[in-house]
């Protein structure tokens, strides 16, 4: 075992860097290779979508992970759409493997915030990174008759009928995050999933910590956006976090992500229930509500069919 020191903590949103200075010393060992991925069953979770966005200037488009929430709404991280500098467009959505549609157009980005905590300290101040994607059309969902039709997530509301929005009881058991960050060369991006996940829930974001003792790395380049999914107290699943950035870089760990040399100590997730209410509104104003709400009864129906 090798004492490596942590020369650099680095607040990494997978698109841009931004680094400042620690000088802490731990005992790490060196890993040369990658922790093979868990790659996601496509039906399971049918509604973990691939946004290909392309900024001016940049000669590739980058890579983010969405949810579908309704039958034409795609939600994602704020900075996979926008940055300092300029807005990008979000050119297909893409479900995975053996889901049709397989690939559709979008329409619109709207209810777009970027508010990220303070380079100092990633538990402090505010963090929301969020936007909505809208399909140019919107395709059947949670259907009886199409088996190979995407399903939703829906949001940790409890009662979606509701004039107020508030979270469902909470019970943060049988966590996943989903993404399609690049564990494979020539770009490859495969939809994946890291299992009981961990959440600690601190001033309105999840941190996720990283897999002690095994040190594997967590997200990767084109993870972000993608969901946190954990069971309610009626053991349905909901969409709990959205993946914002990680922080803290640890030099010597098992790589995770194709073409890095490093992993990062934990993870930080937006808390949808914390913004529940904003979500609300955002749908209101972009007459998305009814759509929501009818949305969710019809795949509560169709899942009591099912079952």
């Amino acid at each position: 075992m090798k004492i490596l020191p942590i020369v650099q903590l680095i607040i990494c949103c997978f698109t841009q860097h931004i680094v400042y200075s620690s000088t802490t010393e731990i005992p790490i060992p060196v890993y040369n290779e990658a922790v093979p991925i868990e790659t996601a069953n496509s039906f399971q979770y049918s509604y973990v979508v691939k946004l290909t966005v392309q900024f001016e200037g940049k000669d590739q488009p980058d890579i983010c992970t969405g949810s579908l929430i309704t039958r034409s709404l795609v939600i994602t991280a704020g900075h996979c759409v926008t940055t300092e500098i300029s807005d990008g467009k979000v050119l297909d959505v893409e479900f995975p493997p053996g889901i049709t549609p397989r690939k559709v157009k979008v329409k619109k980005v709207f209810g777009v915030y970027r508010l990220l905590p303070p380079l100092e300290d990633f538990t402090k101040g505010k963090i929301i990174d969020i936007a909505f994607v809208e399909l140019k059309t919107p395709i059947p969902i949670c259907s009886l008759k199409e088996q190979h039709g995407p399903r939703i997530i829906k949001l940790p509301v409890a009662q979606v009928d509701n004039a107020v929005w508030k979270p469902v009881p909470q019970k943060f058991s049988n966590c996943t995050t989903l993404g399609y960050g690049k564990t494979a060369p020539a770009g490859l991006h495969q939809l994946r999933k890291i299992s009981n996940t961990a959440l600690w829930h601190l001033n309105n974001r999840f941190i996720v910590p990283l897999l002690f003792p095994e040190r594997q790395g967590r997200t990767c380049y084109g993870d972000s956006g993608g969901p946190t999914i954990c069971n309610d107290v009626h053991g349905e699943p909901r969409l709990y976090g959205v993946t914002s950035f990680a922080s803290g870089q640890l030099e010597g760990a098992k790589w995770r992500c194709h073409g890095e040399t490093s992993v990062y100590v934990a993870d930080i997730l937006t808390d949808v229930q914390y913004l529940l209410p904003k979500l609300r509104q955002l749908l209101l104003e972009r007459g998305k509500l009814k759509e929501v709400i009818e949305d969710y009864h019809l795949c509560s129906e169709n899942n009591d069919t099912m079952s």
